[in-house]
């Protein structure tokens, strides 16, 4: 039986060209207009590291710009896209992909469009051709950059051109490109940001110029945004919420499912215009943060967060058609039994695991080197993941499925469902009907289509305990148990830890910020580090109503925030459901706030465990971007290998056994249930 492929328009070009965002979301509607996919591909130097937000002009493109090409597996997803889609590629000068699209060409499995890069109006009539649409009567004309407060605005301005179904052109068009319009019955034109002295020029090559009262004096990016929100929300099923280099590549994706980009500096100014919209929102936030408090902001507002990157994944559209294989393999585990637990419990054995956090979309990246990871030392390990990069292709976690023996990691491997499983969130902040809104859907969706070794039985959580103000004094000098061994600490530039504007007013800011440059671009900056805006909080007691609300879910076990820094402790208890909670790592006082952030943080662990003589659990979590992006990981391998094989081999004694994630809390319903001995009655004392 003959399966008929889609269609798929990818246009790729440089990134930084004036006309990009305009043809994106030309080609974006003229493609779902033929009833095909559209898809963009921007080259862009990269430094593959991990951008967790802040103001852009402090960052250069390679920052911000997502994986390594090589690293990011850029070249595997357009061989996957070929082979899942009858691919047309538009190719905008010379391209980082032109040799692979040349090859595939040659094989016949691309249709290839070679375009000039200043040649706008003969790209559009070659696609229009192609796609069998005619030319729109209208044009819709953009300023990137209206002001400097609103550089790259023009990112945000699809729906102008989308809802219109309008010929896209960025005002920096040449006059010959703005000329060929009227040869195809394209007179009139809509302005939006351009200078009077343009309109004028237009009007004068005989168009009709009308303005678009989109852009307005003294505007930011979150008046602009929020008003374009309003102007579409009859459109609007969701929302991308962003910088402007995000949202260039992930235009189409917004388009495809009708999403509105918004932005502002910081973000929670646009949150906050849109609130009342943003709740009232049944999909997932996607986009990424500004600061941390994003996260707060949306979860008060009911919402999860979706994070990605530019290039990360290389092609979403990858992911617009969902695989349906369903092969069955093994789940016959080698997971202890319970007569086992029960004989560790007596002897006082100390078991530990690990768990990736590694969940959101942009994150899929990370696996590759993970899984190499775990097929390399053996180490039993958790991988915390939510339902879009779980569900993701191509990606490696076929392998979690796969014996050992055959190159796979199974069944060493168990994924967990991440926080609200459709994104992160606070789940504190979540009522139970709305992390259960999110939660069981997302179970559902994963459960019905991977095989039976990747469905999750466990829950991972961002932060499910409410935060409560720490007794930790703000100490201007951190030790250290690794190099550099010392730090100094300062508050900074533009917020307090309360989020209140600098005291230190514009008079200092100007020498400061001077200093502070100089001191980040110099080998001093290592012994500097910033307060983290929760660094000085605690996660408090869990909810029984959210962990109810997890249970009810689906999930047999959770692993908790709360608890952090005591001893082996269930945080809560129905049943068999347990609550446990994680006994390594620091807290970092941002998301996802308990990590182990070296391997002396197992080894002080293991020495506090071991000296109690008691059973109990060695449980730690890494932030695994910190670790594994493609960019990263040539830093950070050394320091990682190290936290498996320690994890793996029983730590620094020998003496601890290393399980999956999921054996644990079976191991702490047995030592709870022993409530004769001294390690029951600690455990039943917490439930």
């Amino acid at each position: 039986m003959t399966t008929v492929r889609r269609q798929l328009l990818l246009y790729t070009a440089r990134y930084g060209h004036r006309q990009n965002n305009a043809v994106a979301a030309t080609l974006s509607w003229a493609a779902a207009a033929a009833g095909s996919l559209s898809e963009v591909y921007y080259d862009a130097p990269r430094a593959g590291g991990h951008y967790g937000g802040g103001d852009l002009r402090r960052y250069e493109t390679a920052e911000l710009s997502g994986g390594l090409v090589v690293g990011g597996r850029h070249i595997e997803a357009l061989e996957a896209a070929a082979n899942r889609f009858d691919l047309t590629a538009v190719v905008r000068g010379d391209v980082m992909f032109s040799p692979a699209l040349e090859r595939l060409a040659c094989d016949g499995r691309v249709s290839l469009h070679r375009v000039g890069e200043e040649d706008v109006a003969g790209l559009y009539d070659d696609i229009f051709q192609s796609l069998g649409i005619d030319w729109p009567d209208t044009a819709v004309l953009v300023n990137a950059h209206p002001s400097t407060a609103l550089e790259g605005i023009d990112a945000y301005l699809y729906p102008e051109i989308v809802y219109r179904r309008a010929v896209g052109l960025e005002a920096s068009v040449p006059d010959a490109d703005v000329c060929a319009l009227l040869e195809h019955g394209c007179r009139q034109i809509l302005a939006v940001g351009v200078s009077d002295e343009l309109v004028e020029h237009l009007q004068d090559l005989g168009f009709s110029v009308t303005r678009l009262d989109v852009i307005q004096p003294g505007d930011d990016y979150s008046r602009v945004t929020a008003r374009l929100a309003h102007r579409w929300e009859s459109e609007r099923r969701g929302w991308l919420l962003g910088d402007p280099v995000l949202v260039s590549s992930w235009l189409p994706t917004a388009v495809r499912e009708d999403r509105i980009a918004i932005y502002g500096v910081p973000q929670s100014t646009v949150i906050d215009r849109l609130s009342s919209d943003i709740a009232a929102t049944a999909t997932p936030i996607l986009g990424r943060q500004f600061e941390d408090s994003d996260f707060f902001r949306l979860s008060e507002l009911g919402q999860s967060f979706q994070l990605i990157d530019p290039a990360r994944p290389p092609l979403p559209v990858l992911s617009a058609v969902p695989s349906t294989s369903h092969v069955e393999v093994s789940t016959v585990s080698d997971d202890p039994s319970d007569e086992d637990l029960r004989a560790w419990v007596s002897q006082g054995r100390v078991l530990t695991s690990l768990v990736f956090w590694t969940g959101m979309l942009r994150e899929m990246e990370n696996l590759y080197a993970v899984l190499d990871l775990l097929a390399l030392t053996g180490v039993r390990a958790g991988l915390a993941l939510t339902a879009q990069s779980l569900l993701a292709h191509p990606s490696p976690l076929d392998l979690v499925s796969v014996s050992r023996d055959q190159g796979g990691v199974f069944p060493h491997a168990e994924i967990l469902l991440a926080s609200c499983g459709t994104g992160a969130a606070i789940e504190s902040l979540l009522t139970p009907d709305q992390l259960g809104r999110h939660l069981g859907p997302a179970l559902q969706d994963v459960s019905n289509r991977v095989a039976p070794a990747l469905r999750p039985t466990g829950w991972w959580a961002t932060m499910d305990a409410p935060l409560v103000s720490g007794d930790r004094p703000r100490l201007p000098l951190d030790i250290l148990s690794h190099a550099p061994f010392m730090r100094l600490r300062f508050t900074p530039r533009g917020a307090g830890f309360d989020g209140a504007a600098d005291p230190g007013g514009t008079q200092t800011a100007g020498w400061r910020s001077r200093v502070r440059q100089l001191v980040r671009d110099s080998r001093l900056s290592p012994l500097f580090e910033a307060y983290r805006p929760y660094e000085h909080f605690a996660p408090g007691p869990l909810s029984p109503s959210l962990a109810l609300a997890v249970q009810g879910a689906g999930f047999s076990y959770m692993l908790s925030k709360s608890g952090f820094g005591d001893g082996p402790a269930i945080q809560y208890r129905d049943g068999d459901f347990v609550a446990i909670n994680y006994t390594s790592g620091h807290w970092d006082g941002w998301t996802p706030f308990e990590t182990v952030n070296h391997v002396r943080d197992l080894e002080r662990a293991e020495q506090t465990l071991l000296r109690s003589r008691q059973p109990g659990w060695l449980l730690g979590g890494l932030d695994t971007c910190l670790w594994a992006f493609s960019g990263t990981i040539w830093d950070r391998a050394p320091g990682l290998a190290a936290i498996a094989r320690f994890v793996s081999s029983g730590g620094q004694s020998g003496r601890l056994i290393n399980v999956r994630p999921c054996v644990l809390p079976r191991y702490a319903r047995i030592m709870g249930d022993q409530s004769g001995t001294e390690a029951g009655n600690r455990l039943t004392a917490q439930v």
